[in-house]
């Protein structure tokens, strides 16, 4: 940036981009309390005490007092007028905290650079990969990827009707051999239909499932999909010949 552009820069954008240094500060109005509290209790002391003392104790305890509170006054008097141009020392220790920033920003970017040259001498390029060049070349890709990071990051094309429609048919398939020749129903619950890859179930007055399989072998999960009762149990029903265990 050159000096003309800096200078059409406003002087509240410039301000606004310092870093506020607010440590270590104490508002004028606290350090007035302060001091007038000491000064009030310095005073409340000597009448306290004055009246044991003898008459020579009494004046050098006067003038001694007088003499701290006058000190304590005067530099609160200086502190007061220097107020005035605390804004321009603020700006300045503002203007100081951004050039010390800026100090360890360029000790960072120097202690980067040596460590880069420290590296540098044990660099080495590798060696061209041109089985890849030639296949970016040829088919505008790379064909040598694994599978399984295109399978998780690009979806798979939807399946039409004809393909889902092929996938209930051979569920149901599954579903039919698997509840002929390998599992068994629990005693209560009957089997009223088998369609769309879902298997429905109804146990007599108490409630009706579905539930569908992820696959013929035994090992592969049941999953329960829809449930609902059928009506509700009165307390005049028994149970023990409406339940049993599976």
């Amino acid at each position: 940036m050159s000096d003309g552009d800096v200078s059409r820069v406003p002087m509240e954008q410039l301000l606004q981009e310092l870093p506020l240094e607010d440590s270590n500060l104490v508002p004028l109005n606290v350090l007035v309390e302060r001091l007038s509290n000491l000064a009030y209790q310095n005073i409340q002391n000597l009448g306290d005490t004055l009246p044991s003392l003898s008459s020579h104790a009494k004046r050098a305890k006067i003038f001694s007092t007088a003499i701290e509170l006058r000190k304590i006054f005067v530099k609160l008097l200086v502190i007061v007028r220097w107020s005035k141009d605390v804004e321009m020392l603020n700006r300045a220790r503002n203007v100081i905290g951004l050039l010390v920033e800026q100090q360890w920003a360029h000790e960072d970017v120097f202690s980067g650079l040596t460590q880069v040259r420290k590296i540098l001498p044990n660099a080495r390029i590798f060696d061209a990969d041109l089985v890849t060049a030639i296949d970016v070349l040829r088919t505008g890709t790379y064909m040598r990827l694994p599978k399984a990071i295109k399978d998780s990051t690009v979806p798979q094309d939807p399946m039409s009707d004809s393909e889902a429609l092929d996938v209930m048919s051979q569920l149901d398939l599954v579903l039919r051999e698997r509840l002929a020749c390998s599992e068994l129903a629990p005693l209560g619950l009957y089997l009223t239909k088998i369609e769309s890859g879902k298997a429905y179930f109804e146990a007599a007055r108490l409630y009706n499932i579905c539930l569908t399989t992820s696959g013929p072998a035994e090992d592969d999960r049941w999953w329960l999909l829809e449930f609902s009762f059928v009506d509700q149990v009165s307390a005049s029903d028994n149970l023990n010949e409406i339940l049993t265990e599976p």
